[in-house]
């Protein structure tokens, strides 16, 4: 068993971290601002027809907000970052649908547009870089043997491909992305995560950057919940983490395995 100390809160017996990867190890904030844009484009194209420029614009504007994009900048705790395509999908259906569309004419139309602006940006992980000195932290912990995992509310290609093209497949032992039908914070993504490493949530540490990552970790019974705002640039609170931290290097591992 491993002992973490992580700000004045020491975590004992510890056999796994889970991390959430946009905004945790992953700075994801100009992609997220870009693909926000893009959307609006593409939803242009479906609603020109019907909507007079000053009413898209209006659109765009309740969108945006929804969404949690203001200009260049995207809300650590907005739709955008912490939601995945399905939870974007279903709220700015609600908005089309409320132009006077039928709910599933409204749905299909964002589903097109939110495929197609995808299309601009064949290579997300790119587009989101690691956190600096992410590999390093996450070897420093394998070494100390920890199960690591990345689950996040991305699909499982694209964790996949986040993985690969930063190095971390000799790190990580669970790779796992939204599931259909289940989102955060529901607890049986922890589970199922957890048992797919054959480690129990209550010997598993948490770390995210939304109240959804730690209302999951709650939910779920995990040891720890540990929030993280280095990669948004500017410190933040999340209600009911176990501790927030600025960086992966304050996750100190106090006696371990290794």
């Amino acid at each position: 068993m491993v002992v973490i100390q992580c700000g004045d809160r020491v975590f004992e017996d510890i056999q796994a971290v889970i991390f959430d990867k946009d905004g945790t190890l992953a700075d994801s904030r100009a992609y997220l601002v870009a693909q926000a844009q893009k959307r609006i484009d593409c939803l242009e194209t479906h609603l020109a027809e019907i909507l007079s420029p000053a009413a898209m614009e209006q659109l765009t504007d309740r969108l945006f907000q929804a969404w949690g994009v203001a200009e260049t900048q995207i809300h650590p705790a907005g739709l955008m970052a912490v939601g995945s395509r399905r939870d974007n999908e279903i709220v700015t259906a609600g908005y089309v649908a409320g132009l006077g569309f039928a709910w599933v004419e409204a749905l299909t139309i964002v589903q097109t547009a939110f495929q197609a602006a995808n299309q601009f940006f064949p290579r997300k992980d790119l587009l989101t870089p690691i956190v600096a000195l992410g590999p390093t932290y996450l070897a420093a912990l394998h070494r100390q043997g920890l199960h690591l995992g990345l689950l996040s509310a991305d699909t499982t290609p694209n964790v996949e491909a986040f993985v690969n093209t930063y190095g971390l497949q000799p790190y990580v032992s669970l790779v796992m992305g939204a599931q259909e039908g289940l989102s955060k914070p529901d607890p049986q993504l922890l589970h199922q995560a957890c048992a797919t490493i054959g480690v129990p949530p209550s010997q598993t540490l948490v770390v995210g950057d939304s109240a959804a990552d730690i209302e999951l970790a709650k939910r779920a019974d995990a040891a720890g919940a540990i929030g993280v705002w280095g990669a948004w640039g500017q410190p933040f609170t999340i209600p009911n983490a176990d501790v927030m931290i600025a960086s992966l290097a304050e996750i100190t591992v106090l006696s371990g395995m290794g």
